[in-house]
């Protein structure tokens, strides 16, 4: 900072320094789970129940992937549920 005055100009920043990689869908392996509670809102007093969170190893990258939820066709629109 000089004279006040910021270097950095914020308009010009980048967010982030790592692309996301989309994956292909091949089959994973399982390495672990953790159940988790699932709560109705953010002050965590109305428990509605828990959902299972999968620790999966996709072939195409190496870090495991965290799964939470499933999509699938429920008649002929894409639904989204916790596991």
């Amino acid at each position: 900072m000089e004279n006040g005055k910021c270097e950095t100009e914020f308009d010009k920043v980048g967010i982030g320094t790592k692309e996301t990689q989309s994956l292909s869908v091949k089959n994973v392996l399982v390495q672990g789970h953790k159940v988790v509670p699932v709560f109705k809102d953010q002050d965590k007093k109305d428990k509605i129940g828990d959902k299972v969170v999968l620790f999966v190893k996709h072939p195409d990258r190496e870090d495991p992937i965290e799964l939470s939820q499933a999509r699938y066709l429920k008649g002929d629109k894409v639904a989204t549920s916790g596991l």
